[in-house]
Formats: structure tokens, sequence, C-alpha cells
């Protein structure tokens, strides 16, 4: 996400059911000020993951060295 500096904000609206309409336009007009409780979420770069130092394989061999930073 490149663009991610000049917006607002960033809303992800996915898991939505039958009421994905109606929870997105709570949001997006200001009735419901979520929590940001996501169940995953997105580096800005690579250097903001834990297995970043630890990155790629050798002869095809990939190493967990992340070790207590994996979350």
């Amino acid at each position: 996400m490149p663009w991610h500096k000049e917006a607002r904000a960033l809303m992800l609206a996915w898991y939505g059911g039958n009421e994905i309409g109606n929870s997105t336009a709570d949001v997006v007009f200001g009735d419901v000020i979520p929590s940001a409780k996501l169940p995953l979420s997105w580096p800005r770069s690579l250097e903001d993951n834990p297995s970043y130092l630890n990155f790629g394989s050798t002869n095809g061999r990939v190493l967990y060295g992340e070790d207590i930073s994996v979350l």
C-alpha cells in the first residue's frame, strides 16, 4: 500500500455477513467508532515484520529464527 500515507483512514470490510452494508455505513458516517481489533495486521514495509532479518532460504531450506518474536 504505497499510498497509505495519503489516506486519512484505512478500513477493512470483510467477515461482514448480511449486515456489512449497514455496519460499513455506520463507520464511514461516524455513528460507530471501531476498536480496530483485527485478527491480523499488514506491515507498512518488509522491515516491520519480525521475520525480516530471517527472510529467505538457504539451499531451499527455510530457517525460522524469529524465536519469540512470532506472534
